[in-house]
């Protein structure tokens, strides 16, 4: 996912002034800013920067976890499963309590989820469409 180029450029765009900024200001006073002072103030741009390029994404992330219509589910290594939102919760017919810290592959007895799945592990999502039996046998899905 990549984080879009106007805040990164905004911001560049900052530390180029704040450079000029303070270039005038030593020439101003007529004195300079050691190495650590300014050493200090990259490192509180870098921040700032970093900040709110993990702010874009984690807006981007929140926007496709909530959709209504995207079941997605989250699980470690161990295949255990971390986090779901409540899509995935309602299509596969299970709380989000009785999913998390179980193992994704105890959920599902079809094997082209399951086939779906293992593909999500090596490389790193996948997406599962097809028909799904609910766990009480009695409702079937397209999803």
């Amino acid at each position: 996912m990549s984080v879009p180029d106007k805040p990164a450029n905004k911001l560049l765009d900052q530390i180029k002034e704040l450079k000029k900024k303070l270039s005038f200001m030593e020439v101003m006073r007529g004195e300079k800013f050691d190495s650590n002072e300014l050493d200090l103030i990259k490192l509180k741009l870098e921040l700032e920067k970093s900040r709110r390029a993990s702010s874009i994404i984690e807006i981007r992330h929140n926007l496709i976890y909530s959709q209504p219509y995207l079941g997605i589910v989250y699980f470690d290594d161990e295949r255990t499963v971390v986090d779901c939102n409540d899509k995935f919760s309602e299509i596969v017919g299970y709380s989000k309590d009785l999913l998390v810290g179980h193992n994704i592959f105890n959920v599902f007895e079809d094997k082209e989820i399951l086939l779906s799945i293992q593909k999500s592990i090596t490389e790193l999502s996948s997406k599962f469409e097809g028909k799904y039996l609910s766990p009480d046998k009695k409702t079937s899905l397209f999803i």
